[in-house]
């Protein structure tokens, strides 16, 4: 059934509009794979001939489906439920998206069923808006275009490729100094605190991610801490790095 609007053509347009995203990036950590194949015999395939080298060397994934209505986005998460796909979708959800819904991993639905089958178990979870057979026009001759909403589908491309964006923040920093907190003061990174009740909230988020630029810890874990938006850290890390207290 491939001409209907949302459970076939909506994932592949968001797909498309995020590849150039993701190719407009200067800088790059990690290699992206953008996949298009009939449901399960396609995966299946692709599996097949690149299921071990993703075992080896995925870190994240998503099946990208009946994301074009207009209910809010939902996520269905992995197989093992705590993977870097699962962490980094809930941390953009739980800033960006209002009354977004959640889904535990069950083997029945579109590709995940391949992709997070025993023998693969990969790191790879769900985005959709309405799930699979939660709207009556699924299936049906009234799943077309006049039921999607292409501002609906473009927010969907902003919100994945934010999500893209946490991922590529996901490796812990190591700071250069790490016996004692560095001086900031002569490097013009600390501020005047006369007459202020305490420090001001950019001074205290510079010395949290100092603090825990300790070349193990996760910046997510420092995000979910602190309760910042990942992605808003960037500025500030870039800062840091330029001023010789973070790592390349």
């Amino acid at each position: 059934h491939p001409s209907m609007a949302n459970n076939e053509l909506s994932g592949p347009l968001v797909l498309a509009f995020l590849y150039k995203r993701i190719q407009a990036l200067t800088e790059r950590k990690y290699t992206y794979r953008f996949v298009l194949a009939p449901e399960t015999i396609g995966a299946l395939c692709f599996l097949a001939d690149r299921g071990t080298h993703l075992k080896e060397n995925m870190l994240a994934g998503y099946v990208l489906s009946c994301c074009g209505d207009r209910a809010p986005l939902s996520y269905k998460f992995s197989r093992r439920g705590d993977t870097t796909a699962d962490k980094a979708a809930m941390h953009v959800l739980r800033h960006r998206e209002k009354n977004f819904k959640t889904w535990a991993f069950d083997p029945t639905g579109s590709d995940e069923r391949q992709y997070c089958s025993p023998g693969f178990n990969l790191p790879l979870g769900v985005i959709a808006r309405s799930a699979y057979s939660d709207y009556p026009e699924y299936h049906t001759s009234l799943d077309n275009r006049d039921f999607i909403s292409f501002d609906h589908l473009a927010d969907t491309v902003d919100q994945v490729f934010e999500i893209v964006k946490t991922i590529e923040l996901f490796e812990p920093l190591r700071g250069t100094i790490q016996m004692g907190e560095p001086q900031l003061g002569y490097r013009g990174l600390y501020t005047d605190l006369s007459g202020l009740p305490g420090p001001p909230e950019f001074l205290l988020r510079r010395k949290r991610i100092l603090n825990f630029a300790d070349g193990s810890t996760p910046l997510i874990d420092l995000a979910e801490r602190y309760g910042y938006y990942l992605p808003d850290l960037q500025e500030e890390i870039q800062l840091l790095r330029r001023a010789g207290l973070i790592g390349e």
